[in-house]
């Protein structure tokens, strides 16, 4: 059987009796009301309840495999969350998941070291959550009538708290099997052995990456994992957060070709300004740098989007659907981390702010790299990149690094970030606190910069204009040759894709 997108999922209860499909949609909710509720523990019948019960609702679906081919029919209960009162039925919402640079960096350390890297997916996850707080629902009436209250003793999809009740219970199980959450991402979990040295977990929601040198430690990390929770175990990580990961000796590619070729589909026969640019900007931030400074000029006209900037837009999505094979490649260096800084001057026609750009580069590829406009208008080329280094490079990723990267075993904790940058008036403000006429005009708030130079936190150090590589990509358009040789630059490259026995395509 296949779907090809030709089936209607129906909304309320009364689509499902009138749906062809009627008894398999039925038999799912049954199945999550047996198993998923009262096999798990999830919900206790009372009597007596203190608070006013919640909602629910049922949401269906069909669940379709890659190929587009029909897999199962779900039924899924969820709070209607939107009905919860903050400081009676929840307090805290808030749940860490991995960064996308503590994810690349993750990946860009598995690459120099050779790591198993393999992905654990939890199922029914919230439902295996313990709730401390007192909450009581009402199960819809085709489930079960819709009289009986019932005390809901562990999460549920909807409800507000869920996300946070997991994480907290993932916390104690990685905690409990030796494992650390890190500062810089709680969500990023890290642990140092004898035989293996540093190895790492990257979490998002219930999605899961474990790497190691040694493969036994990653099959015992998912032996206790089917231990408390039930999980799928994907094997040899393949795709994680829209993101392919190709693994290949001492060297790792990651892509986007299936969400690339996705939004090239979606956005085929319409044209959606604002939706398009989110869908580059994730790109961008996920595997592309080199399309960072075009998306951010285009993010600026969100508001009142041109002609001219459509058709910007679409000359984007044609590139990448030229080089969508593109992705950042880590690995052939060991532990080199470095960041690179830059900025122009008043280059915004709309108000002559300056636009700056950074990158922080770690075994060969960009883990982290920002194009955008400055908050206010410099005066000087000098003002325009100490801000940069101050607001941007600094306070935003190189602190931030400095906690991170510890725990993969990268830096020693107490050894200071590297920035080049390659305006020397820049830097020897940042290196002095000598006030001058070239500095004297530069808000005080930015000064907390020099003390990360002071402290030994952050080391400013000098690269020509030619080598800098957040001025390649970052900051202006450039001409074709230079462009791609800041690409380059960047680790953004394709592998070779075998086409048969004997034909290979290069991009």
């Amino acid at each position: 059987m296949h779907l090809g997108g030709a089936m209607q999922i129906p909304k309320t209860w009364r689509d499902v009796l009138l749906h062809p499909q009627s008894a398999n949609f039925r038999a799912a909710m049954v199945e999550e009301k047996n198993y998923s509720f009262f096999e798990m523990g999830v919900l206790e019948p009372v009597s007596d309840y203190s608070k006013k019960p919640i909602p629910t609702m049922v949401v269906y679906d069909v669940k379709v495999k890659a190929n587009g081919g029909f897999d199962r029919y779900k039924a899924r209960i969820v709070v209607k969350g939107y009905a919860q009162r903050a400081g009676i039925d929840f307090d805290d919402t808030w749940a860490p998941v991995s960064k996308l640079e503590s994810v690349r960096s993750f990946l860009a350390t598995a690459a120099t070291r050779n790591w198993t890297v393999h992905q654990v997916d939890v199922k029914t996850t919230f439902l295996n959550a313990e709730l401390t707080e007192e909450i009581y629902i009402r199960l819809p009436e085709e489930v079960d009538g819709g009289t009986q209250v019932y005390r809901l003793r562990k999460a549920l999809d909807g409800l507000k708290q869920a996300s946070r009740a997991w994480y907290e219970k993932l916390k104690d199980m990685m905690t409990s099997f030796g494992w650390t959450a890190s500062d810089a991402d709680p969500a990023f979990f890290w642990r140092e052995t004898a035989a293996a040295g540093y190895e790492g977990v990257c979490c998002h929601v219930n999605d899961m990456l474990i790497g190691s040198t040694v493969l036994a430690n990653v099959i015992e990390l998912k032996q206790q994992l089917g231990s408390m929770v039930e999980i799928k175990d994907l094997g040899v990580a393949s795709y994680y957060l829209a993101m392919e990961v190709q693994q290949r000796s001492d060297k790792l590619l990651l892509t986007q070709q299936k969400y690339i070729s996705e939004i090239l589909e979606r956005f085929k026969s319409t044209a959606k300004y604002r939706e398009m640019t989110g869908c580059l900007e994730y790109v961008c931030r996920g595997t592309r740098p080199d399309i960072a400074y075009s998306v951010g000029v285009l993010a600026r006209y969100m508001k009142q989007p041109r002609i001219l900037h459509l058709k910007a837009v679409m000359d984007i999505l044609k590139y990448l659907a030229t080089t969508k094979l593109m992705g950042i490649e880590y690995g052939g260096q060991r532990d080199t981390f470095v960041g690179h800084s830059d900025s122009d001057l008043g280059g915004c026609r709309d108000d002559s702010r300056s636009t700056t750009g950074f990158a922080f580069m770690l075994n060969g590829g960009a883990v982290s790299s920002r194009s955008r406009l400055q908050p206010t208008i410099a005066d000087s080329s000098c003002e325009a990149e100490f801000m940069l280094a101050a607001a941007e490079a600094i306070k935003d990723e190189a602190l931030w690094f400095k906690k991170l990267l510890p725990n993969l075993g990268v830096i020693d904790e107490d050894e200071a970030v590297k920035i080049m940058c390659d305006n020397e008036s820049a830097e020897a403000v940042l290196r002095s606190h000598r006030i001058n006429e070239v500095s004297k005009h530069i808000s005080r708030k930015w000064n907390f910069a020099k003390e990360s130079v002071a402290l030994n936190e952050v080391k400013i150090e000098h690269v020509s204009t030619a080598k800098q590589v957040a001025d390649y990509i970052f900051t202006k358009p450039l001409q074709h040759q230079k462009f791609e040789a800041g690409r380059l630059a960047l680790g953004v490259k394709a592998w070779p894709v075998r086409l048969s026995c004997a034909s290979f395509l290069v991009l």
